[in-house]
């Protein structure tokens, strides 16, 4: 039994040797980028905000990039430098709580608390990936995230195989096409319990026959408009003029 005992004791001492060693190894790693962190955030406090008019050829140079995908109001340059790097330090698992603290340094630099809205790591870019879009010349096939394939972001679209270029009116209809089917979905779609959950079986009955709850859409408005707001992205970046009329007469009186 003493035996056993101190087998056990050793072995948690490994254990905690070993996380301690793991814990010296991510401070060691951070240590040479932390420095360097701190003083470009300080540079990017003194060079000032960025603007966000993108009319202006001077005031643009200066702005957030504004491509497709993107979807999340940036105004503050340091802030958006903390959250890029730390949120790709962090990918490190090993490396979490030390990466969490650099981010907390830094914000209270620029005066933002740990926890706010504004603190929190958004996917600025969205993604939409039109599957199986053929060459006409070489038949090849391929999938085209229109939001985010840097190669979409040419005004000539190419087949990779024999670059030949894709029919962008061929596609702009494709989309078009897509966007009536998904209205024509959500103006068809059941309706649910918001208490139980059940699909509404009857037309007639007010209320869920089995908790009295309220019938509600299944997929809610908001969901749809977010939808929608994508293919008016895809057609307002890609100049897809159809698109853009059918996406706009489906939001009228709303935000795009």
């Amino acid at each position: 039994a003493p035996s056993a005992a101190a087998d056990t004791n050793d072995t948690d001492s490994q254990k905690d040797d070993a996380m301690s060693e793991n814990d010296q190894q991510s401070s060691d790693a951070l240590a040479p980028v932390t420095p360097s962190m701190f003083s470009i955030v300080n540079d990017i406090v003194k060079f000032g905000s960025i603007s966000g008019d993108h009319s202006n050829p001077d005031e643009a140079a200066t702005s957030f990039p504004q491509l497709a995908g993107s979807h999340v109001p940036m105004h503050d340059p340091a802030l958006e430098f903390i959250k890029f790097v730390t949120h790709i330090l962090a990918l490190d698992s090993d490396m979490h709580e030390e990466v969490q603290r650099l981010k907390r340094s830094l914000l209270m630099l620029i005066k933002v608390r740990e926890f706010s809205p504004e603190a929190k790591f958004i996917n600025p870019c969205l993604s939409y990936v039109l599957g199986d879009v053929f060459c006409t010349f070489c038949n090849a096939s391929r999938d085209l995230d229109l939001l985010r394939d840097s190669d979409l972001m040419k005004p000539r679209w190419e087949c990779q195989a024999c670059r030949h270029p894709f029919d962008k009116a061929q596609i702009e209809s494709t989309l078009v096409s897509l966007v009536q089917r998904r209205t024509l979905s959500y103006q068809l779609q059941d309706l649910k319990c918001a208490t139980c959950g059940q699909v509404k079986a009857d037309n007639m009955g007010p209320v869920c026959g089995n908790c009295t709850g309220k019938w509600v859409c299944k997929e809610t408005r908001q969901t749809f408009l977010e939808n929608m707001r994508v293919f008016h992205n895809i057609a307002k970046y890609h100049k897809m003029d159809w698109l853009e009329e059918i996406v706009g007469s489906i939001m009228v009186g709303e935000k795009m």
